[in-house]
């Protein structure tokens, strides 16, 4: 079974409804983003809460590019959702994935990668 849809078995009813795939990856090449896992993830899901963080869907992608932009934020990567305390999850070039602590100072490792997060969500 593949990681999304034990995802997606597990998660029912906290994710959104799917989006063209086509309309995905016009908006993602826009950014370079290429980790596949989560293109795939995102065209299915539409964005969806993965273990206690809620990671963004279509139409609000850009509108987190852009607060990070506007914001002191330090990590200067694809924001792809916030943590519960408005901290911002980032899908770095190398396609790991990163939350920037406010509070703390610095950014903390969550997954080498986009799979290994839906992982953890669905074994957590």
């Amino acid at each position: 079974m593949s990681i999304i849809k034990e995802y997606k078995e597990k998660y029912a009813g906290t994710y959104g409804s799917p989006v063209d795939i086509h309309v995905v990856k016009h908006l993602l090449a826009k950014f370079k983003v290429s980790d596949e896992t989560y293109i795939q993830w995102l065209a299915e899901t539409n964005g969806g809460l993965i273990i206690s963080n809620w990671y963004d869907g279509i139409d609000e992608l850009q509108d987190s590019q852009d607060k990070l932009a506007s914001e002191p934020w330090n990590i200067k990567s694809f924001v792809i959702g916030w943590d519960g305390s408005g901290n911002p999850i980032a899908l770095l070039p190398d396609n790991s994935i990163h939350v920037e602590y406010a509070n703390l100072g610095g950014t903390q490792q969550l997954a080498k990668d986009f799979a290994q997060l839906l992982k953890q969500g669905v074994s957590s």
